[in-house]
């Protein structure tokens, strides 16, 4: 039964956070406990994450996810899912690379504001290192795309961003509603120290998932099978890999302010590049349809 009470959910969460210290995940044979429930813990979905923005997006016409991993841990997969949250709810969708725009980024907004619509989701893909190698006036380019896009679109307005450091994050973004670290390493759990504060509840959370997350990562790419126990009760999930997409894999999510499990999972496949407002070299914008067909 999906739960779509927010506050009570994070309360709930929270509980079963605590005890993360105690976890365990298990590994082949495993233990005997009687009564033991094997079942799928609740953890936060694309689901619960779209349904509290679309509210935000109504009242405030603006929502962004950050999505932060390195290259592998699930992060394609889960622009795909929150790009298909959009176009079923009637969202022009605009999927874009850095070279897209850097070239020439007043050419690529004529573009991509053809056909205005009152709902736009902007899915800007791979803003990892582009900071870093591009000129001081690029990046200014690159900072400046989402204030534009907010003034082309007046309407509601849905950012999606992935990238593998926080730090490659326009400033504009810094204040996300939500975000997404497809892993915890320690380099993540610094960049979510930045973003959560100071708050000594939130920090000790936040060790208690790492432990918990690393252990489920290795598991789950070691066995696929994880069985773990949380209040002495054992739970299996099955993780998801590019042949099987199983339970889908586990990751971290501040939402609301709130630290979460988030559960990912694969129930779309769509070409974002049938999305995507290339420009070449010359500073021309391509048509995508001829692109693909090439």
């Amino acid at each position: 039964m999906m739960v779509n009470n927010f506050p009570l959910h994070a309360e709930y969460l929270k509980d079963i956070i605590k005890t993360f210290d105690d976890q365990k995940i298990y590994n082949d044979p495993l233990p005997v406990i009687t009564d033991a429930v094997y079942d799928i813990q609740k953890f936060v979905n694309v689901d619960d994450v779209w349904n509290d923005a679309k509210g935000i997006l109504h009242n405030n016409h603006f929502y962004a996810i950050g999505i932060v991993g390195t290259q592998g841990t699930g992060k394609s997969t889960l622009l795909e899912q929150f790009a298909q949250k959009a176009l079923d709810n009637d969202y022009k969708l605009i999927y874009a690379l850095p070279e897209d725009y850097l070239t020439n980024v007043d050419a690529w907004l004529d573009k991509v504001k053809v056909d205005p619509r009152a709902r736009t989701c902007l899915a800007l893909d791979d803003l990892s290192y582009s900071f870093d190698s591009e000129s001081k006036k690029k990046q200014a380019h690159m900072k400046n795309v989402i204030a534009r896009v907010r003034h082309i679109f007046a309407g509601e307005v849905f950012v999606i961003y992935v990238t593998h450091r926080l730090h490659a994050t326009p400033p504009m973004l810094r204040n996300a509603g939500t975000w997404i670290f497809t892993q915890l390493s320690t380099i993540d759990r610094d960049d979510m120290r930045e973003i959560i504060g100071k708050s000594k509840e939130q920090r000790d959370t936040l060790e208690a998932m790492q432990s918990f997350l690393t252990n489920a990562v290795t598991a789950g790419n070691k066995n696929a099978d994880i069985t773990y126990s949380i209040n002495e009760k054992l739970y299996k999930f099955k993780w998801g890999n590019v042949n099987d997409k199983g339970d889908g894999r586990l990751m971290a999510a501040l939402h609301n302010n709130e630290l979460q499990i988030f559960n990912s999972t694969a129930n779309y496949h769509i070409d974002l590049r049938q999305y995507q407002y290339p420009t070449n070299d010359l500073g021309l914008v391509q048509d995508v349809h001829t692109q693909l067909i090439e």
